[in-house]
């Protein structure tokens, strides 16, 4: 065979570890007599076939040359002869033989009741399931897979399998995954069905976060003092600062405190002209104790926003 590959200058040929055309993707073995074996993978750009015939005198190709896949063999070991006869006539190229036994391995399985993942193969639900997610959620997406039916991945992507669930069970599932919220704010979600639950599990995050203060206002600019650090802990800086710049103005205190906000979250604000010197000046003072209480995530939150009575009267 050397000889063969050689003469014609295959140029994705390698010897390493017996005979192999092409690198990469899925492959599948072309034995010749029971004497070699030539490794074929998807990127091989070489009529294999149209080489050898042009170097063997074959009276019969289907008992000279035997084709095996390895993808799904363990469930399906079965070749179209239409198929195999396209590709050992030279007629077929490697890509195009293996998309064949692949797709034609695929519906086989998939009829009689397998779960697919790549090359792989599952007979229950819940073991294909756990390949894609933890035990809890497989557990929650067991019922609805089973209504579904079986399918076919591609590769390991939670976003693949929701997206074939989400149209038929989208409300039911994100009902499961989060009990306690409310329906209305289920609908309000958008995006692919990973976003939506990603989403969610931010607002739980942040609404516990924001459960933590507990202080009570002292005034009305302490009141929408706290709101902000509540604010910011539910909703983040961005949104945060977008809502409040709207009450700039309410009163000098307030104008400092907005800054303070402005300065301990981004450093800075390009909006100096709507503040006066003073307001300015009590910001910058304030806003070290401002991102300290930014930056605190447990019950102590509270004595730290207590200590700025001292400053927010």
């Amino acid at each position: 065979m050397a000889d063969v590959f050689r003469s014609e200058k295959v140029e994705d040929l390698s010897s390493d570890d017996g005979f192999a055309l092409g690198k990469t993707g899925d492959f599948f073995y072309l034995e010749i007599e029971n004497v070699s074996r030539i490794k074929v993978y998807q990127d091989s750009k070489t009529n294999l076939m149209r080489i050898l015939l042009r170097h063997m005198l074959v009276p019969d190709v289907t008992r000279t040359f035997r084709l095996s896949v390895p993808f799904l063999e363990s469930v399906d070991s079965s070749i179209l002869e239409q198929t195999a006869a396209g590709y050992l006539g030279g007629q077929t190229d490697t890509k195009s033989f293996l998309h064949s036994v692949e797709e034609a391995r695929k519906r086989n399985a998939l009829s009689s009741g397998m779960y697919l993942i790549s090359g792989e193969a599952y007979s229950d639900s819940r073991e294909f399931l756990r390949v894609l997610f933890d035990q809890e959620e497989a557990a929650k997406l067991d019922k609805y897979l089973e209504l579904t039916g079986p399918v076919a991945l591609d590769g390991k992507s939670q976003r693949k399998l929701l997206e074939i669930l989400w149209p038929k069970f989208g409300m039911q599932i994100l009902k499961e995954y989060f009990p306690d919220v409310d329906e209305s704010t289920i609908k309000m979600q958008a995006g692919d069905p990973l976003r939506q639950i990603e989403m969610l599990k931010k607002r739980i995050d942040q609404e516990e976060a924001s459960s933590l203060i507990t202080v009570g206002p002292w005034s009305t600019e302490s009141s929408m003092l706290i709101d902000m650090f509540k604010d910011y802990l539910s909703l983040g800086k961005s949104e945060t600062l977008k809502k409040w710049e709207k009450r700039v103005g309410f009163s000098g205190l307030f104008n400092s405190i907005y800054y303070a906000f402005v300065i301990a979250l981004q450093g800075g604000s390009n909006q100096k002209w709507r503040f006066t010197s003073e307001q300015m000046m009590f910001g910058e003072k304030i806003a070290p104790f401002i991102k300290s209480i930014l930056d605190c995530t447990d019950a102590s939150i509270n004595e730290k926003i207590a200590q700025l009575k001292l400053y927010v009267r």
